[in-house]
């Protein structure tokens, strides 16, 4: 009887949430609160089907591991619409953003945001993602993350001997 009762009441909460999408929407969006915990990949483009794009996006899909040891998050804004994973980013956030970074709405430019917040790659023109690997882990924050891992792979490993 009880199962029956929370059964109907998940059936009732479920017709009467609206579902128009999936994604969520982050109401209070800002780079901030990326500082110091991520890098972020800014990736502006027009049409999301173009060449350089659809490359870019195929490598980080490919190789998220890499991409989340560095601690990226990858924001996209195509078409005037920002989206960050399965997130939404406000229309007005969506914006700002092209106003902060001279994103043109119809030209592609990505731009690398380090965790301290600075720009530290601004581009027009195709970008690999090895490209910013290499990058990042030229930084002194990342040889710094680079030579903790080590360590702590080294104590792991005299511990399983």
């Amino acid at each position: 009887m009880r199962a029956s009762l929370t059964t109907r009441l998940i059936a009732l909460l479920l017709m009467l949430t609206p579902i128009t999408s999936f994604a969520q929407q982050d109401q209070h969006f800002t780079m901030k609160q990326y500082r110091w915990q991520h890098r972020v990949v800014l990736i502006f483009a027009d049409d999301p089907a173009t060449k350089n794009v659809k490359a870019l996006l195929a490598s980080i899909e490919a190789d998220t591991a890499g991409f989340e040891d560095r601690h990226m998050v990858l924001i996209r804004i195509f078409e005037g619409k920002a989206t960050t994973g399965k997130t939404n980013i406000p229309a007005q956030a969506a914006a700002q953003l092209q106003a902060d970074y001279n994103a043109d709405a119809a030209a592609f430019r990505v731009v690398l945001i380090g965790k301290d917040g600075g720009v530290k790659l601004d581009r027009t023109r195709a970008t690999s993602l090895q490209d910013l690997f290499a990058l990042i882990d030229t930084m002194p924050m990342r040889r710094q993350e680079m030579r903790q891992q080590e360590a702590k792979k080294q104590r792991t490993s005299k511990k399983g001997s």
